[in-house]
Order: C-alpha cells, then structure tokens, then sequence
C-alpha cells in the first residue's frame, strides 16, 4: 500500500531541494518513492507543477493529484476537468481511492499560500522509520509536513 505526503515550503527554491533530497532517499533505497512534484502559487494565486517525477503509470496518481489542486483555483468544474484529465493521460484507473486522494488534495491546497511552493509524494510500503526520516529531513529544510495516512 503506498502513502501520500505533502511539505509546504515557504518558496519553490527550497521545495524543489526538498524533491532532491527525496529523489536522493529513493536513489539510496531508504524509501520506493513512486512519484515527486512541487508545486508552487503565485501571486495571483495560479497553482503550477514544477519538476515532477512520475514514471510511467505509476505517477498516474500524482498526475490526476496535480490536475485536481490546479482545478481548485478555477472552481469545481475546473478541478474536475483538471483531476480527470491529469487522471488519463497519467492512465490512472485506480478509482477505489478516488475519495482519499480528494480529501488530501484539498488539504494541501488549503495549506499552500502565496508565495509558497509545496512537495507532494507517494511512497510505497513505507516503514515507521522511513516516515520518520522523510519528515526528520523536510522539517530540516524548513517544510511543514502534512500527514495524509495512507
């Protein structure tokens, strides 16, 4: 079963360190990181994916993840339209979560101010200690780390 994760930033520069540091952990085989990306929110308050890593079909999730927190800005229509059209071209298909992953997406999306930039992630199988690590290492960086649970 994989795990969501989210760590809002106060900037892109050190969310984006953040995803380093992260992509690091699963290069080392401390964690089976699926999918990485930043986000970040303007000034105008537009939210935009930068620098994500989501291979294959299994970043699918973050895809239709990433669509559906653009989609919130625009209203409901919008973020259906951006969840579902994320969704496909990821090929994401896994719809028995659908509810969990709405929940944590609209929590991220209230935590990210202007100005702020946030991690999102999906591990799978993580340890106690892998969780612990993880946040140990995104508090460091100065992150506020949003539990999702599974």
């Amino acid at each position: 079963m994989s795990s969501f994760f989210a760590t809002v930033f106060p900037d892109l520069q050190t969310a984006e360190e953040a995803q380093r540091l992260i992509e690091t952990l699963n290069d080392k085989h401390a964690i089976k990181l699926v999918s990485a990306v930043v986000i970040a929110k303007d000034q105008s308050g537009n939210i935009t994916q930068h620098n994500g890593r989501t291979p294959g079909t299994l970043g699918a999730v973050m895809t239709g993840l990433i669509g559906g927190i653009a989609g919130l800005v625009g209203g409901p229509a919008v973020a259906i339209f951006g969840a579902a059209s994320g969704a496909l071209s990821g090929g994401w298909f896994d719809l028995l979560r659908t509810q969990d992953r709405e929940i944590f997406m609209n929590e991220v999306a209230a935590k990210v101010s202007t100005s702020q930039a946030a991690l999102l992630g999906e591990v799978v199988n993580p340890s106690d200690d892998a969780k612990r690590l993880v946040e140990e290492q995104l508090v460091s960086l100065g992150g506020s780390v949003i539990n999702s649970g599974s």
